[in-house]
């Protein structure tokens, strides 16, 4: 039988390329997919995961049992039939043992003596061996490989091989094992590709975590109370695996996964250096204010204007600082509806035709209302009637700046003594915003000397934190909404508030 092939080759250039499968492998041109098929496992696979394919468990297994099922099929032929009938299963093909080097591997069965010396001992015209596989040199190779083709009529269909991109290993540079997952999947979507490469299938009502196993082994890899090592992991993983639980990444996809969440979504650490040379590290407090905005379970909870309250004070913006003492600029200076943006300080427009300039948004009983000032229309031009607010819904406003400046197709005109209003118009937040809304967070921001509060050794270093006081105070008496923000052994309390106050 001529010696199992790994390719074709045109020219003894291609041919040496071309490598020789180990024993129990051959090629099957019926499968478009799998261009290799072992005979021992009836399991088709590419040529590069042959390696792999050789050192995995179930080959192990399956060699095993067929090595004891032809011992079985020996001793039974030699004591019911005799010499005759084990004559015709000699030509059997015992499987050949796995070897890294298959042109010197070597038959070695466990308890084999036996069995040779009963073959040896049924005629002595019965001869039992399992060939020499000789070292031929590349040229002869080359040869060999091209009769044996031709001799199958597999020659023809390999002739049309484009010898240049056989010359290109599209995979050099990866390692052998993701070589080998990548071989073969052609024009796969990036999607399709993670899917193949992690055994898991991508689902985007889970997004960014692809599918929900791995966000609760995301969520589990986190919590605050109990860490878990990457041996706990290691376990956790196999004993899922062995479960049968679906769509188990390896330790590895998981750790992949928690580094690209960290680099999008995460709060960046910026380093610092004190006034007294003291070096320490902070979150970014915009970055940990942005997780709040874009969390869908806290979004809805977050309150951008301070309010009346109907009864007692139980809430930050209910509170007199909030809707009097603070200066209106640092109040959220814009409401939105149906995507025209209403700013302080400029020119609106109510549904009934009346001018008027907001001031500070605030709700009352439930509805956003807006302080404002009363403008008229005079012959010297717009005149704001300063001096005396009025109250309007925020709902009833129909035209912003842009519309009334749009529609008149003139200057706007104020009167003499409107000019100090007409000059702050348009609110310079509107081109700092740049199309998008635009709200004002409070921070309630702390620090604590934790030295010796696990241990009763001291240790001495300084924590610093925030809580987002748009919230509610039932959220904020959770750990999860307490932002840590820095500590250090070094720098006190002071030098890393002065690092806070320059990010904000």
């Amino acid at each position: 039988m001529p010696p199992e092939i790994a390719g074709p080759s045109r020219s003894s250039t291609t041919a040496k390329r071309l490598k020789v499968l180990p024993e129990g492998f051959m090629y099957d041109t019926s499968d478009s997919i799998h261009d290799v098929k072992c005979t021992t496992c009836a399991a088709g696979m590419t040529r590069k995961a042959v390696s792999r394919h050789l050192k995995s468990t179930e080959h192990a297994r399956n060699v095993r049992l067929a090595e004891e099922m032809h011992r079985q099929t020996l001793a039974d032929a030699h004591t019911a039939a005799g010499p005759a009938i084990l004559s015709t299963l000699l030509p059997w093909a015992l499987p050949t043992p796995l070897s890294t080097h298959p042109q010197h591997a070597t038959q070695h069965f466990p308890d084999s003596q036996g069995v040779f010396h009963d073959i040896e001992n049924v005629d002595d015209s019965v001869m039992f061996s399992v060939g020499e596989n000789e070292l031929l040199s590349p040229a002869e190779d080359a040869r060999r490989m091209e009769e044996s083709l031709q001799h199958f009529g597999l020659w023809e269909q390999f002739l049309d091989v484009d010898e240049a991109a056989d010359d290109e290993d599209p995979y050099l540079g990866f390692d052998e094992e993701l070589a080998e997952e990548l071989h073969g999947v052609g024009d796969l979507s990036e999607a399709d590709i993670q899917a193949r490469l992690s055994g898991i299938s991508p689902n985007q009502d889970w997004f960014p975590y692809g599918n929900k196993t791995m966000f609760l082994l995301d969520l589990l890899s986190n919590l605050p109370r109990l860490r878990l090592s990457d041996s706990h992991f290691r376990m956790i993983l196999w004993v899922m695996k062995e479960s049968g639980c679906r769509d188990v990444p390896a330790l590895s996809a998981l750790k992949a996964l928690k580094k690209n969440l960290r680099e999008r979504v995460g709060a960046r650490t910026r380093q610092y250096k004190s006034d007294l040379g003291n070096v320490f590290y902070m979150n970014d407090v915009g970055d940990v204010l942005t997780q709040d905005i874009s969390n869908p379970l806290v979004a809805p909870s977050i309150h951008w204007y301070p309010e009346e309250p109907d009864g007692p004070i139980s809430e930050a913006w209910h509170a007199d600082r909030w809707r009097k003492e603070v200066p209106n600029e640092l109040l959220s200076p814009m409401y939105t509806q149906n995507g025209k943006h209403f700013y302080v300080n400029e020119l609106a427009c109510d549904v009934s035709q009346r001018m008027y300039i907001p001031l500070k948004w605030i709700t009352r009983k439930g509805m956003l209302t807006a302080d404002a000032y009363q403008v008229v229309k005079t012959d010297a031009g717009y005149r704001v009637i300063a001096g005396e607010t009025v109250q309007i819904v925020a709902s009833s406003l129909r035209f912003n700046l842009l519309d009334i400046i749009s529609h008149s197709h003139k200057p706007l005109v104020f009167s003499t003594e409107s000019h100090p209003f007409r000059d702050q118009m348009p609110n310079p937040l509107r081109e700092l915003a740049g199309g998008d809304e635009i709200y004002c967070s409070f921070l309630k921001i702390w620090g604590d000397d934790v030295s010796g509060a696990r241990s009763k050794q001291y240790n001495l270093h300084n924590n610093f934190y925030a809580a987002h006081v748009n919230l509610p105070t039932e959220l904020l008496q959770h750990e999860f909404f307490v932002r840590f923000c820095s500590t250090s052994p070094n720098a006190s309390i002071i030098e890393q508030f002065c690092a806070l106050s320059h990010q904000v």
